[in-house]
């Protein structure tokens, strides 16, 4: 996982509450790990392949969980989905009314790398970099959103699902601008 990856997870995770329930997309263990910096009475993680913190092996494009997340989690997925906006559909419809969706994907100058294992790419696996105006596209799927691009070419969205209870983005980080 990139540095700039993982320290928008840890500086996300120190502001928001005890969550009810996190699902994390694609949270399978192969550089690196945000599991241990969100706190929560339940912790899942979904990837395509079994492995370290894997604790359901499905497609997320297709797969339902049994209850609404209030913060679902998605670290350097994006860019390895063909079609990366069906799975920002899918991730929100999952949230509960006010919950959080926190992403993090690269753009371009990244060289392509498999999935599985950061290696090459195997027979069959996509690589694509993720651009501001697909960001653009996914935006007004939320009540409140920030958009960050790091000069590395990582890209961060904080989404918040509309709901009665929903938190306020400059209450959990004052420091974040909306886009």
């Amino acid at each position: 996982m990139h540095v700039s990856a993982y320290q928008f997870f840890e500086d996300r995770a120190a502001a928001l509450p005890h969550s009810r329930f996190v699902v994390e997309v694609g949270g399978r263990d192969v550089n690196g790990s945000i599991r241990d910096l969100f706190s929560a009475d339940r912790y899942l993680c979904i990837d395509l392949h079994p492995g370290a913190n894997v604790d359901i092996v499905a497609d997320a494009m297709v797969w339902r969980p049994t209850a609404a997340p209030d913060l679902v989690l998605c670290a350097e997925v994006l860019e390895h989905v063909p079609q990366p906006g069906l799975l920002v559909s899918a991730m929100r419809r999952w949230l509960a009314p006010g919950g959080v969706l926190l992403l993090a994907t690269v753009g371009h100058p990244w060289p392509e790398h498999s999935g599985y294992d950061g290696g090459p790419l195997r027979p069959g696996e996509y690589y694509g970099g993720i651009e501001y105006q697909m960001f653009a596209n996914w935006m007004d799927l939320f009540r409140e959103y920030s958009y960050e691009c790091g000069d590395n070419g990582d890209r961060f969205l904080v989404g918040i699902k509309a709901g009665p209870n929903a938190p306020k983005l400059a209450d959990l980080w004052p420091a974040a601008v909306p886009a």
